[in-house]
């Protein structure tokens, strides 16, 4: 009987299998110790096992993959979350294909790629799991960013672009299309000096040159945008610099904002300032041309009065005397101009005032032209000086007529009207809300050209030829106006027209008591006057016609000098006829001292002053008594024996 010797394994056989042994290892290796979740298992339709899984586990379902080993999805997981990974499984295995899968567990989110493996006839299935929690955190954060920018970016209310270094556009926001006319796309074709006049072309290079490449930033400018249908406007800028991850500049982006409405507002505002200069200048050159043509006035006068009727001089002295009104009339016109008029104002029925005028305004209207008037009966009252409101009207309608050449029309209309704040949005020159008479004045002339509507108010610019107009018409229109808390406006068409429309505030109709109509008549006197004035021309032209009058004159060129009379005067006094801005003293103080010593004196105060400087520097009370100069013989009768006799005067004019 033969012994069999089993047989060895060769060399070679006993190598592979080692190296076999050590790629398992390895690969156990590499499975447990991943940083990821990885995983093989065996799968079946109905269940799906692990055969090997890496330890990190524990940080998911708090397992370490080594007790993973042997355990179905039901033993380590929720059951519906079990059956949903089961099923997956089974899907890998059954088609054979990879199967990518977001998953939640737990409150954090992973991403799960799982592919087949057959080995030995066995359907196994091996896959890796990522945790994406802080990478979805990340990503919702920033869409969130990205949906704020993005809301910011088209509620702006200023424009905001985007260019490359090329100045391709590239990036735009609503307000930026809406303020160019452009859509979106539109303007991804163009550069931004396709949006800027050839004039502001080297202008912001040097801005970028200057400011935004070594700063990073420029101050705020100005230029001008062309809009899409060819247009430009003022606009002003900040523009930023962008640069690269490697710190390089690669575009730049700004905020702009329209500016026209400001730049309108500036430009009315030097045109209020320039009017406002204009009219402080004519209000001290009323006061001193008062003064002036008070001389004229009354030495022409008292040389008429010693003169027969029919003497030669006469025919001249009425023309000085004419002069001299017309000259009072337009030193008038320049106070009404610097809304500082010495006004009367009343509760005025605009209605009755307009159509008491209608006879002298059919007078002004050329043959050619007819003169509508629309004025309801109903219409509210308004509180200012009806010489005004005529004026107002004559200055317009005479306009009117020289604008018609040929056969015209010109109308006169007035409305209620009760206006609102967003009635005069956009207008700078406006007035508050309220209730107003709406009065118009429209003609079918030549119209006006925007170049002159910029300068209508400007006192002495007139579009008449030599002359034939002063240049005062409109700018008095405007002070008065202004004068009475109203506003004006205009429109104007080449060829098609003018309308002007005035809108003075409602006031409450006063009661008007009946009476006696007041003796217009000059009336003398016998009392005492102490006359005070510091131009002495005018003291002693005044101190004459007072004499003439029959009344007893103390005269005295120096407040100072009235007090010493006052002091030293045994005997009544029986008025205080005063300027109301002298040196040392004005007239209010001069009249509160001698008020002291004489509580029983009258005071008549008399200026070329404009009502402001009155009041700003001789500090009137309302109720004051006040001779306008330049004043005629008559009309300083009747207010010397009205501040006598305390009795009411109606507004005078010389």
């Amino acid at each position: 009987m033969s012994a069999h010797k089993s047989k060895k394994p060769s060399k070679s056989v006993r190598m592979r299998a080692a190296e076999l042994q050590q790629s398992n290892e390895l690969l156990s290796l590499f499975i447990t110790n991943s940083p990821i979740y990885s995983f093989i298992k065996e799968v079946t339709p109905t269940e799906s096992r692990v055969l090997i899984a890496s330890e990190n586990f524990k940080d998911m379902i708090g397992i370490p993959g080594s007790e993973m080993t042997g355990k179905t999805m039901e033993e380590l997981f929720p059951a519906e979350f079990a059956a949903k990974i089961t099923a997956d499984d089974w899907e890998v295995v059954f088609n054979g294909k990879i199967l990518h899968l977001d998953e939640e567990l737990n409150g954090r989110k992973y991403i799960t790629i799982k592919f087949p493996i057959v080995l030995d006839g066995k359907h196994l299935m091996a896959g890796y799991t990522l945790d994406i929690t802080e990478r979805k955190r990340a990503e919702e954060s920033l869409r969130k960013s990205e949906e704020k920018y993005r809301l910011l970016h088209e509620s702006m209310m200023d424009a905001f672009v985007r260019v490359d270094m090329d100045g391709a556009i590239q990036e735009t926001n609503r307000a930026c299309q809406d303020m160019l006319g452009y859509s979106a796309d539109e303007l991804k074709q163009l550069k931004y000096f396709d949006l800027t006049p050839a004039k502001w072309h080297a202008f912001e290079s040097q801005i970028v040159k200057e400011q935004i490449i070594p700063r990073g930033y420029s101050n705020v400018y100005e230029k001008e945008y062309r809009k899409k249908d060819g247009t430009t406007f003022p606009i002003e800028l900040r523009t930023f610099l962008l640069r690269d991850t490697a710190g390089q500049p690669c575009g730049m982006w700004a905020v702009i904002r329209d500016i026209t409405m400001r730049k309108y507002m500036e430009d009315q505002l030097f045109q209020a300032q320039k009017l406002e200069a204009v009219g402080r200048l004519a209000g001290g050159i009323a006061h001193d041309f008062n003064n002036k043509l008070q001389i004229i006035l009354g030495c022409a006068e008292i040389i008429a009065e010693s003169l027969p009727p029919d003497h030669p001089g006469q025919a001249g002295l009425q023309n000085i005397l004419t002069a001299a009104h017309s000259s009072a009339d337009l030193t008038s016109r320049l106070l009404a101009f610097s809304r500082k008029q010495i006004a009367q104002p009343v509760a005025l029925n605009v209605h009755d005032a307009i159509t008491g005028s209608l006879n002298m305004l059919e007078e002004l209207v050329y043959q050619n032209v007819q003169l509508h008037l629309g004025v309801p009966q109903d219409l509210w009252c308004v509180f200012m000086d009806p010489s005004q409101l005529e004026q107002i009207l004559i200055n317009l309608v005479d306009n009117a007529c020289d604008a018609i050449t040929g056969s015209g029309h010109v109308f006169i209309e007035a409305a209620n009207r009760t206006l609102l704040a967003e009635d005069f949005q956009g207008k700078s020159d406006f007035v508050s809300p309220g209730d107003y008479v709406e009065l118009t004045i429209r003609d079918d002339g030549a119209g006006m050209a925007p170049q002159i509507l910029e300068h209508m108010f400007e006192p002495f610019f007139t579009t008449k030829g030599v002359g034939k107009g002063t240049g005062l018409g409109l700018a008095t229109i405007y002070g008065i106006v202004k004068q009475n808390g109203g506003a004006i406006t205009v429109q104007s068409v080449q060829g098609q027209g003018t309308t002007f429309t005035i809108y003075l505030p409602r006031t409450s109709p006063a009661t008007v008591l009946p009476g006696k109509a007041s003796d217009s008549r000059p009336r003398t006197g016998t009392e005492t006057v102490l006359l005070v004035e510091d131009e002495e021309a005018v003291l002693h032209l005044t101190c004459r016609l007072l004499e003439q009058q029959g009344y007893k004159v103390l005269a005295a060129s120096l407040p100072n000098l009235a007090l010493e009379i006052c002091e030293q005067y045994p005997e009544s006094i029986h008025l205080l006829l005063t300027d109301v801005i002298m040196p040392d003293l004005s007239g209010k103080e001069l009249a509160d001292r001698v008020l002291k010593n004489r509580p029983d004196i009258r005071v008549l105060y008399m200026s070329g002053f404009t009502a402001e400087i009155l009041q700003q520097r001789g500090h009137l009370p309302e109720s004051l008594r006040l001779l306008r100069k330049p004043f005629t013989s008559k009309t300083l009768a009747q207010q010397v024996r009205a501040a006598l006799d305390k009795t009411p005067l109606p507004p005078t004019h010389a």
